[in-house]
């Protein structure tokens, strides 16, 4: 999404319109009006796909994997770069796994557990760097806020590994995980090149934002999920 200097009220009112439903249904308040006066003359929002490999920590770089998803957001990324050439601030922020029960990635894995059909792929290793959908709005209207400019990472400060994550979900819903995971290299066969969708790992650091003055409601996995499953 992009915010210009014409229509950045405007535009930044029907972010706030759509997700504020979900902000609301998510802390079990009633619904809040999120507008407010954007100061941020650009904001753009991508997808993080830096890396699909087990490393250390993913910051707020150019580290790009060789993957049809790196490559797209390379393209989608410098795309925006034609703002700055008008003096325009553009903000760039790299989502992570967005958890909410209004759809992505966590209602279908809520649902399979329920029915005992949940598990992990692997040995359940691969890292997921989620965020609370909560945290996703407040980083957001943060950014706006402070007029800032550069890469932002939105994830939470701490990443878990994808057999921990099916854990804690099936503890919250008591539901016991009694298939046994699904081995990486029949995934890779069944799937091709979508396989990286199912078997990512990334662990990611939101160390920048957390520096500029940024407050998590939910920081780790467990208060995340005890406030969505609850």
């Amino acid at each position: 999404m992009v915010f210009t200097k014409s229509s950045q009220t405007f535009q930044f009112n029907l972010l706030a319109d759509t997700l504020r439903e979900d902000v609301a249904h998510a802390v079990n308040i009633p619904l809040l009006d999120l507008r407010g006066e954007v100061q941020s003359e650009t904001f753009r929002s991508t997808l993080n796909t830096n890396s699909f490999k087990f490393i250390t920590k993913i910051r707020s770089g150019k580290n790009f994997s060789n993957s049809f998803l790196a490559d797209t957001v390379i393209k989608w990324e410098n795309a925006c770069d034609v703002f700055k050439s008008s003096n325009i601030n553009v903000v760039k922020i790299r989502i992570g796994l967005v958890l909410s029960l209004k759809g992505g990635f966590l209602k279908p894995i809520v649902m399979s557990t329920k029915f005992f059909a949940g598990t992990w792929f692997g040995k359940g290793l691969n890292i997921y760097s989620w965020i609370h959908i909560v945290d996703v709005v407040g980083a957001i209207l943060f950014l706006v806020d402070k007029n800032s400019k550069g890469i932002y990472n939105l994830v939470a400060p701490n990443p878990v590994n994808s057999k921990n994550f099916m854990l804690e979900i099936s503890k919250k819903l008591n539901r016991r995980i009694i298939l046994p995971s699904v081995p990486i290299k029949l995934i890779k066969v069944l799937t091709g090149k979508m396989s990286e969708l199912m078997i990512f790992s990334q662990n990611v650091s939101c160390e920048k934002i957390i520096k500029q003055g940024f407050e998590y409601e939910f920081k780790d996995i467990n208060s995340a999920l005890e406030n969505l499953l609850k």
